[in-house]
């Protein structure tokens, strides 16, 4: 791992360089694609199940149980233990993406 790890996205396979000065809006929706299938086949369908079973509260669950975490880290200058921050940030516009697409449905 380089010395700057703000520029990278970290996944237990591989790790995604991301080039600060052509990183673009496209890239990182090509990213969320990526992480969203392959998380899709950890998780299955359950996205789609909670928000059927419980409704909009399960997308704000999950979305506030992010924020939280993004809130602790930054705000106290913590050092992840886990997930990068970046990794919560992408993780928040997939679960964004996927409660919009089963709006649009």
């Amino acid at each position: 791992m380089t010395e700057n790890r703000e520029n990278y996205i970290e996944r237990k396979e591989e790790v995604i360089v991301c080039n600060p000065i052509n990183f673009s809006f496209s890239d990182a929706i090509h990213d969320a694609e990526k992480i969203h299938s392959k998380k899709r086949d950890d998780y299955g369908d359950s996205f789609q199940r909670s928000l059927r079973k419980y409704g909009d509260v399960s997308f704000l669950t999950v979305m506030s149980h992010k924020f939280d975490r993004l809130n602790n880290l930054l705000l106290t200058g913590k050092k992840p233990q886990n997930e990068s921050v970046l990794d919560t940030v992408i993780d928040m516009a997939v679960y964004s993406l996927m409660y919009y697409t089963e709006k649009k449905k």
